[in-house]
């Protein structure tokens, strides 16, 4: 699958799976400043993640099994690790730090 065949959304998606370690809970406050940080890292503006993407993101991620809330802390499933493994996420290389 190519990087153009990828929504934004789903990119974002991708990115929060491959910044969260197997067995690490983290709450969703925590979800949230990781990717603000990595908005700040990146230079162009068009690249960066809106609130709205971002719910988009975490409820894709959610549906698609990657992703499991519980009591608004959120955990990496195992079908979760296996797509960020395979995932290239973006152009620009810039992880998530939780």
């Amino acid at each position: 699958m190519g990087d153009h065949d990828i929504s934004r959304v789903e990119r974002l998606a991708r990115q929060i799976c491959k910044s969260l370690q197997a067995g690490r809970v983290v709450e969703e406050v925590q979800l949230h400043r990781s990717i603000a940080d990595a908005n700040r890292r990146l230079q162009r503006r068009r690249e960066q993640a809106d609130p709205e993407s971002i719910r988009k993101a975490v409820a894709l991620a959610l549906s698609k099994g990657w992703l499991v809330e519980q009591d608004g802390r959120f955990s990496i499933t195992p079908a979760g690790v296996e797509v960020s493994k395979r995932s290239r996420v973006g152009r620009h290389k810039v992880r998530l730090t939780l």
